[in-house]
């Protein structure tokens, strides 16, 4: 499967040059979440459509969670490529442990590279946890939530 592209709050950044609790950047998402979640549903790549963002400050954790929907039938197709079997063999493979596994990985994946290259900033905030959770067009494979960070 191609690297998918992640949507990042590019005023997230900002935030961080003055807010240094959970509780204080939680406060100054909360505008720009709305703004972005106004924009949504936004197409992030061929596959991949940014659904919702929320931030919300809860029980001295602030949660920044973002919502994307997968077009199975693209995903199955690149799988196909990749492994020349057919988009019902790569279906049932993904509703299995092995293949279910196979996937989180590379959400996973993708999560820690933008923590990396996008949220370094929050990494030593205590109280800051930022998800991106995936569900699929496909009601027969099961959401995946990556943990981007998680302090």
């Amino acid at each position: 499967m191609q690297k998918m592209v992640i949507v990042i709050l590019m005023t997230v950044l900002p935030v961080c040059a003055w807010a240094n609790t959970s509780e204080a950047i939680c406060k100054e998402l909360k505008a720009v979440t709305k703004q972005l979640q106004q924009q949504t549903p936004m197409e992030v790549d061929y596959m991949t459509t940014l659904t919702g963002v929320q931030s919300i400050y809860v029980g001295d954790t602030c949660h920044l969670n973002y919502n994307y929907l997968v077009k199975s039938r693209i995903l199955l197709k690149e799988m196909q490529e990749a492994n020349s079997l057919s988009l019902e063999d790569n279906l049932a493979h993904l509703q299995t442990e092995e293949g279910r596994s196979s996937l989180q990985s590379s959400f996973d994946s993708i999560a820690q590279n933008s923590a990396k290259a996008n949220f370094a900033e929050f990494r030593n905030v205590k109280g800051m946890q930022i998800s991106y959770y995936y569900t699929f067009d496909d009601l027969e494979l099961q959401a995946i939530k990556a943990w981007v960070l998680k302090n």
